[in-house]
C-alpha cells in the first residue's frame, strides 16, 4: 500500500477540481444555454459531449468526501469549522455580491433579484428557507455545507474513529430512500440523492490511509451501483427537461472513470505527477464556479451582437478564467485573512477555540493510553 504524508498536496485532485469545474461551464455555455432559451447560439459540434458536463458536480461531491476527512482529520470541531468558514465563505461573498450587481446593471429579462433575495443567498443557506438562489450553481453549496454538518456532528461527539461504522448507516439509509422508505427529515438531513457520491470520496480516502479490505471494497461497489442508479434515472429527468437525447452508456463510463482515477489516486499511480502551477490551477476553481453561469450568459448575450458565436464564447471563457485567477491570487486571501482575523476576535468563539482543542488533546491522550494500556 502506497501511502503519502496527510501534509502532501494532492496535485491530480487539483486536476480534478479543474476538470470538474470546466465541464460545468461548459455544459452552461454550450448546452443549457441554449435547450433553456437564455443563449441564442446553439454549440452543436460541441453540446454533444458537454451536455454531459452536469456530472462535473458528481465528480466534485467524490472530491469534497476525499479532501473533508483529510481536513477533519486530527482535527477538533471548532478549528474544522472554522477553516470551512474561511474557506468558502469569503470569496462566495464576493461572487455572490458580484453576481447581484452585474444582475442589477445589466437588466437581463432571464434574470431578477431584490436585496432580501441577495442577503438571505448571502448566508449559503438560503434553499432551507425556500428562497431562489440567484446563481443556480448555488444549490451545491448546501448540500456541501450539510455534509460538512455531518462530519462536524462526529468531530462534536468525538467519533471520527468509527467513520466507516457512520459511513456503513449513511449508505443504508440511500438504499432505503432508493427503494420508497422516504422522510422528508432524513432527505434534508442526508441527502440520500449525492450521499453515495461523499460516501466514496470518503472510503478512497480511508483506503488510502489504512488499506484494502473486503467490507471497504464492497462499500464502494455499492456507492458505484447507487450512483449509476441515481445517474440514469436523473438522465431521463434531463432529457425530458431538456427536450435532448442522453446516452446512459456515456453516463455510465463518465462515472466509471471517475472510480478509477480515484482508485489511481489511492495508489498512488500518478506519483510523478506534481507540478506547482496545478496549485493554481486547482485554486481558480471555487471562483470559477461561482461566477460563471449567470455573469458570463449575461456578458455573452452582450457580445453576440459585436462577435462570432464562436468568438465570444473563447472571449468569455478566457475572461472567465482570467477573472477567477485574480479572485484566486488577490481577493480571496485578503477576504478569507479579514474573516480569519474577525472570527479570532469574538471572545465567545476564540474560548470554543481554546476549549475545543484542550478537550480534543485530553482525548488525544486518553486514547493513547487505553491503546497501550490495551
Amino acid at each position: 500500500m502506497h501511502q503519502r504524508s496527510e501534509k502532501k498536496r494532492y496535485y491530480e485532485l487539483d486536476v480534478l477540481r479543474f476538470f470538474a469545474a470546466f465541464s460545468v461551464v461548459l455544459f452552461h455555455y454550450t448546452f443549457q444555454g441554449y435547450t433553456a432559451g437564455i443563449l441564442s447560439e446553439e454549440f452543436s459540434f460541441i453540446s454533444q459531449f458537454s451536455r454531459y458536463g452536469y456530472l462535473g458536480v458528481d465528480l466534485f461531491f467524490m472530491i469534497s468526501g476525499f479532501v473533508i476527512l483529510l481536513s477533519a482529520s486530527g482535527k477538533p470541531l471548532f478549528h474544522f469549522a472554522t477553516g470551512r468558514a474561511v474557506r468558502l465563505y469569503p470569496t462566495y461573498w464576493f461572487a455572490c455580491s458580484l453576481t447581484f450587481l452585474t444582475i442589477l446593471v445589466a437588466q437581463s429579462p432571464h434574470y431578477s433579484a431584490d436585496l432580501k433575495q441577495y442577503l438571505t443567498n448571502m448566508s449559503m443557506v438560503h434553499e432551507a428557507f425556500q428562497v431562489p438562489s440567484i446563481d443556480g450553481v448555488y444549490w451545491s453549496l448546501f448540500v456541501e455545507l450539510r455534509f460538512y454538518a455531518l462530519i462536524g456532528i462526529l468531530l462534536l461527539l468525538n467519533q471520527m474513529k468509527r467513520i466507516e461504522l457512520f459511513l456503513i448507516a449513511w449508505l443504508f439509509a440511500g438504499i432505503l430512500s432508493f427503494n420508497g422508505y422516504q422522510h422528508k427529515v432524513i432527505e434534508f438531513f442526508l441527502f440520500p440523492e449525492w450521499s453515495a457520491s461523499f460516501i466514496a470520496g470518503s472510503l478512497f480516502y480511508i483506503m488510502q490511509r489504512s488499506g484494502f479490505t473486503l467490507l471497504r471494497i464492497a462499500l464502494l461497489i455499492t456507492t458505484l451501483v447507487m450512483n449509476l442508479q441515481f445517474s440514469i434515472e436523473r438522465q431521463e429527468d434531463i432529457a425530458i427537461f431538456y427536450g435532448q437525447e442522453f446516452n446512459a452508456g456515456v453516463l455510465v463510463s463518465v462515472i466509471f472513470l471517475f472510480y478509477i482515477v480515484f482508485l489511481g489516486v489511492v495508489r498512488n499511480c500518478f506519483g510523478d505527477f506534481r507540478f506547482k502551477w496545478l496549485v493554481a490551477l486547482g485554486s481558480i476553481t471555487y471562483p470559477l464556479y461561482l461566477i460563471h453561469q449567470v455573469i458570463g450568459y449575461i456578458i455573452i448575450e452582450k457580445l453576440n451582437s459585436y462577435m462570432s458565436p464562436l468568438t465570444v464564447l473563447i472571449t468569455v471563457m478566457i475572461g472567465m478564467l482570467a477573472v477567477s485567477w485574480g479572485i484566486a491570487r488577490y481577493m480571496e486571501p485578503y477576504l478569507s485573512l479579514q474573516l480569519k482575523t474577525a472570527l479570532q476576535r469574538l471572545p465567545a468563539l476564540n474560548m470554543a477555540l481554546r476549549s475545543s482543542a484542550s478537550l480534543y488533546g485530553n482525548l488525544k491522550n486518553v486514547t493513547t493510553k487505553e491503546k497501550k494500556a490495551s
